[in-house]
């Protein structure tokens, strides 16, 4: 059985060009996951949602895309630690603190 990556590119390269996603991988199935205590109370309980494999591809190629762009044009500020490669919460409390 061989693979093709064309029909999933072609619907990846489409959704970008048009900059509309397709309806079917916005998706989800939401279960509720048991936090602590009493399984029974509502607020022990939070939601999670259950993507399809191909809208997390297409989650992964934005996200890529997105990076190499504020990457290669230098838009976000070197204080920015949130969702960067090789920045924490850590590295934010000790830039902070390098500052006081």
């Amino acid at each position: 059985m061989q693979f093709t990556k064309k029909p999933l590119a072609d619907i990846c390269n489409t959704s970008f060009a048009s900059r509309i996603s397709p309806e079917t991988l916005k998706i989800a199935i939401v279960k509720s996951l048991h936090k602590k205590r009493n399984i029974g109370e509502v607020q022990n309980n939070r939601p999670t949602s259950l993507l399809s494999v191909f809208s997390k591809i297409v989650e992964k190629l934005i996200y890529s895309r997105f990076m190499s762009f504020v990457t290669k044009d230098n838009i976000l500020n070197d204080v920015q630690h949130g969702f960067r490669e090789g920045k924490s919460t850590e590295t934010a409390t000790h830039a902070f603190l390098e500052n006081i």
